[in-house]
């Protein structure tokens, strides 16, 4: 996906957050980037989690990153939330890598830390450079957007990931409610392995 670091401009009209297309051409798309998101996962994310969490020798991460665009629009793409709101393992770590460069009301905007009942409430916004991956505790951190009153569209791939010393394969990433009022687990997102070598790193 080639974009200008300075930012991608938008003039469709379209407002709010822009998914990958449904079908064959998000298929193609992502057929495109696996590979090099792959290779980004093993030879940056896996270390760095496995790292922080003690050394685990594999971890887990989304086979499909969610790829997002958010042109210029006076709609907010993103309410302010938490990961646990939607059931997310209280391990995952997210991972937010834009593909040009974002700030201000052109950026997501995180809490420091988890604040328990009162949460931390110091929101600032994520200042990234071309070529910037930004890391936090979605899961527990509250994070959202603000209307992106720029000329720029913002487009960003963001994924989790969780050391497999720490991941629980029976946990339900998200809950359905039918019509008779009753939860029921819906099938968890696919994730993949990146397994750690003593010597070559990843692979």
């Amino acid at each position: 996906v080639a974009v200008e670091a300075s930012g991608t401009r938008h003039d469709s009209g379209k407002t709010g957050n822009l998914k990958l297309p449904r079908g064959n051409s998000g298929l193609n798309i992502m057929r495109r980037v696996k590979a090099v998101y792959h290779r980004f996962i093993c030879e940056e994310v896996a270390p760095l989690v496995s790292a922080e969490s003690g050394g685990c020798e594999s971890v887990m991460y989304q086979t499909i990153p969610a790829f997002r665009m958010v042109p210029p629009s006076p709609k907010q793409a993103t309410h302010a939330h938490m990961d646990a709101m939607y059931f997310h393992q209280p391990s995952q770590v997210n991972f937010w890598l834009p593909l040009s460069r974002v700030g201000g009301a052109n950026a997501l905007w995180v809490e420091s830390s988890e604040g328990g009942a009162d949460f931390a409430a110091d929101f600032a916004a994520l200042e990234l450079e071309y070529g910037e991956c930004a890391r936090f505790y979605g899961n527990r951190c509250l994070h959202f957007t603000v209307p992106n009153t720029t000329e720029d569209t913002r487009i960003t791939l963001d994924f989790r990931a969780v050391p497999g010393n720490l991941f629980n394969n029976d946990w339900w990433a998200s809950r359905e409610r039918s019509e008779d009022g009753e939860v029921h687990p819906s099938p968890p997102p696919a994730v993949e392995i990146a397994r750690l070598q003593p010597h070559l790193g990843t692979r």
